[in-house]
Order: C-alpha cells, then structure tokens, then sequence
C-alpha cells in the first residue's frame, strides 16, 4: 500500500522534524526513496534520498547506514537507465563498507550490482567473473535472495550474448531458491525469465504459472490495501471525535475564563484612557513650554531689536549731525588763522586741535555703537542661563556654562533656537525630576558648520534602552530629527548621563 505508506511518512515527519530526531528522519526519507523508486517517479526518488542521506550524515549510525543508502541512490539510477551514476554510487558504497563496516554479505551486493551496471553499458571488463564471485559470496553466506538475484542476473547476461544453455541454467537455479524460500516476487522474476528462455510449451506452462501467482499477489495486495484503508477510515472517525471533544473542552474552557477575560479587558481599557490622557497632558504641557519659549524668545528678539535701532539711530545722529557741525565749525576756523599776528594764529590753531580730538573720540564712539559683537549672544543664552538658574534652585545643583566665543547666534535660524531651548528644557526638568544630580554642566561649540550642546550630569543615571522609547527621549530625537540633526544619550547606573545635540547651521 504505497498511499497508505506515503501518508504515514509523511505525517511522522512533521512529529519529527521539531525534535531533530535525525535518525528517525533518515528512515521515513528513505522509506519515501523506496516507494517512488516502485512507483516509477525516479525524481522524486533520488530527491527523498539524497535527504535520507544528508539525515543520515547528522546521526550517530553514519558509518553503518551510509553505504546501504548509497547503494539505494544507485540501484535508482540503474532503474532511470543511468549505468554511469549507478556505478559511481556502487563504488562510493563499496568504499564506504569497506571502510566501516565491512559487512560481506552488503560487499557481495555491491558487486553484484556493479557487474550488472558494467554489463548493461556493454562493458563486459572483468564479467562475468565478478558475477560468479558475488554469487560465491553469496551462497557461502547462505543468503538466498542475494543468491536469486545473482542467477538471474547471469541468466539476462548469457541470454543477452546468446548463450541459452548457460542462461537457462542459471534461471533454473533462481526458480529453485525462490520457490523454497517462498519469496513470491523473486518467484515472479524467474517465471518471466524463464518463460523467455524456455522452448514453447514450457514457456507457456512457466507464463501460465507467473500468471496466476501475479493475479493471486494482486488480490492479497488488493484485501492488505482494503485492511489498511478500513483502519485509515477508523483512525479519522476517531480523531474527528477527538477534535470534537477538544471543541468541546475549547468552549467550555471559553464561557469559564469570560468573565475574567472581560474583567481584564475592562481594566486594560481603563489603564490605557489613563495612559492616553496623561500623554495628552503632557503633549499639552510640552506645547504650552514652547508657546512660553517662543513669547520669551520673541521678547527677548525685540528687546535686541530695540536696542540695535537705539545704537544706530545715535550712531547715525554723531556721525551725520554732530560730526557734520565739528566739521564746519574746524574749516571755519581754519579760514580765520589767515589772521598774521601770532596770538591769534596760536589760539586758532589750539582750537582745531581739540576739535580734532572731539571728531576722532565720537567717530571711535560712533563705530563702537554700530559694531554686531556687542549685541549677537545676549537673547539665546539668557534664556538658557535663566532655566539653569530657575531649576537649579528648585533641584538643588549649581551649574556652569562654556560658551564658543565663534558662535553668532543672531545667524543661527529661529527654528534651530527654538527647539534647542525646548529640548535644554527638558532635560533640565528630567535632571530634576529623576537623576538627584549635584553639578550639571552645559556647554556649547561649533566645529566645521555644526553646532553641538553637551549637556553633562552626575546623576544616578538609568537604562538607556528601556528608557528609550519614554516620551520625554523620544520627543527630543523628534525635535532634533526636524532639522537634520543628531541625539546621542549615553548613561550608566551611578555614572551620570550625557546628552549631545548635534545640529548643522547650513
């Protein structure tokens, strides 16, 4: 029952494979070899086989198995006509006993089968002398199916080249053994060789014989299939009662535990409303934060506009207004020093000197007012220095700041300062909230067009992984992301924590 056989198999591989029960896996791979070796599907064959071979390499029984596998690759390739790969196999095989297991009776097989490939190529080197041989082997073993196949294999090669007697002789000899040993398939092989050898009327008595044990085998093939699928029929009945009772189990086991899964289900709800609604609270407070930054940072932008008008409008007025005057005033001078007599020249002349001086003090006051380096740090900084201050005295830690004397703030764009301020913000309030620092450092740089703020703490640090997906870093990558920047935070229990921002000023 080839169906039967396959199904089997195929369902205790599934069982196997989770347990990498590899020398069980061998068997089932080549018991499927061995059925679609029968059944004429050579492919498929070779294929299941050269699985069994590579479950066979990962067990303990290697040694011992691997050449009876080889040789059943071979015996596939003998059936597929392909003499040339059959006697490699046989070979590999015959190497591979001789090495581990050095059983004689697989050794007589082996090259039984390799003579029979040699002689189905017409390459009669060493034949039929190698035939006789596993036949000797065979029958000093005893072993009487070997013995059967080693006659009959005679029997083809002296029919093939016309030497009847000899043929017929050796058919003889298989017809026996197979008849005593009651070996129905080797008794059918004999018939058929022997009806073809045999002159008319034996042939047709040995037809008539290979006949009626055919059609007699086929009948008891045909109850054994019947008996098979009778218990394949019951063993289904009895595994669709199993699953209905496991249903059963199922749903009792469900209409048990609904109430307490509906409890659960009820709390997680009420959890997550609670979660959701403190995030919403939060993502409210951090834009409530940055509105504050902003009114802050607009403030603070007006002020410094203010006093950038202030600058220029007196620096204009000196040196449009007062300086025009002095100017006028010098020439006017210098046109009465034409005067000769030497009281007046001297004192003239004293006169212009110090005029002299007055144009060059408010031109020098002039240039000091309009210069851009008294006024580009003063908006961004303050408020950060502010937050310092204000948490520091809520956290109870002193800080410092180092600042990039190269950093022109009134470059960088509103965007860049808005959410450095925030994300400063928020690790400040974090210092606070969690890592029971002393001293908090916070300083500033820019290197080749990028802009970085460390910020450093000596805190009781935390995980950063679990601590990564929180809000509060999460935000911050977020912030830093919009405008192409980078977030690194590193942290050690006990050791503190640093935060760099990395941003580009282009």
């Amino acid at each position: 029952d080839y169906t039967g056989s396959e199904i089997t198999t195929t369902h205790a591989i599934k069982l196997l494979n989770p347990l990498q029960k590899y020398q069980q896996l061998y068997s089932c791979y080549n018991n499927l070899g061995i059925i679609y070796k029968e059944l004429g599907d050579y492919d498929k064959a070779l294929n299941y086989h050269e699985q069994a071979l590579d479950y066979l390499r990962r067990s303990s029984r290697k040694n011992a198995l691997e050449p009876i596998t080889l040789n059943n690759i071979g015996v596939v390739y003998k059936n597929q006509g392909n003499y040339k790969e059959a006697v490699a196999k046989y070979e590999e095989a015959r190497r591979k006993n001789n090495l581990y297991a050095k059983d004689p009776e697989w050794e007589a097989t082996f090259k039984d089968n390799i003579a029979y490939a040699r002689f189905k190529m017409d390459n009669t080197k060493a034949l039929p002398e190698m035939f006789l041989e596993a036949l000797q082997m065979r029958d000093s073993l005893n072993d009487v199916p070997g013995m059967v196949t080693s006659n009959l294999h005679l029997s083809e090669y002296y029919k093939t080249y016309q030497d009847t007697a000899t043929a017929l002789k050796y058919a003889r000899k298989a017809y026996g053994l197979a008849a005593s040993s009651g070996n129905s398939g080797d008794l059918l092989t004999s018939l058929r060789e022997l009806s073809q050898l045999e002159n008319s009327e034996k042939s047709a008595a040995y037809l008539n014989d290979y006949i009626k044990i055919s059609d007699s085998l086929q009948r008891v093939e045909r109850r054994l299939r019947d008996k098979f699928a009778r218990i394949r029929f019951e063993s289904a009945e009895l595994e669709l009662k199993n699953e209905e009772l496991k249903q059963w189990l199922k749903i009792s086991r469900t209409a048990a535990f609904a109430v307490l899964a509906f409890s659960g289900l009820l709390f997680i709800i009420i959890l997550q409303q609670n979660r959701n609604r403190r995030l919403s609270l939060e993502r409210m407070r951090q834009r409530v934060n940055e509105e504050i930054y902003n009114l802050l940072l607009n403030q603070q932008n007006k002020v410094d506009e203010g006093r950038r008008q202030e600058r220029k409008r007196i620096s204009e007025e000196l040196h449009d207004g007062v300086l025009g005057k002095l100017f006028g005033a010098r020439l006017l001078l210098s046109g009465l020093n034409t005067k000769s007599d030497k009281k007046s020249i001297e004192a003239r002349t004293k006169h212009i000197e110090e005029l002299q001086e007055i144009e060059t003090e408010i031109r020098g006051v002039s240039h000091e007012l309009n210069a851009e380096k008294i006024i580009n740090k003063a908006g961004f900084i303050t408020l950060v220095v502010n937050v310092l201050e204000t948490h520091s005295k809520i956290g109870k830690f002193t800080f410092s700041k180092k600042g990039d004397d190269t950093i022109d703030w009134e470059t960088v764009s509103g965007k860049i300062k808005a959410n450095l301020y925030r994300i400063i913000q928020e690790a400040i309030q974090n210092i606070n909230k969690y890592a029971k620092a002393k001293n908090v450092d916070i300083e500033f740089k820019k290197e080749n067009n990028m802009l970085s703020v460390i910020i450093v703490d000596d805190g009781v640090g935390f995980d950063v992984k679990k601590k990564k997906s929180g809000i509060g870093i999460k935000n911050m990558g977020s912030r830093v992301a919009g405008f192409n920047g980078k977030l690194v935070v590193e942290s050690f229990r006990n050791k503190g924590t640093k935060i760099k921002i990395i941003v580009p000023l282009n």
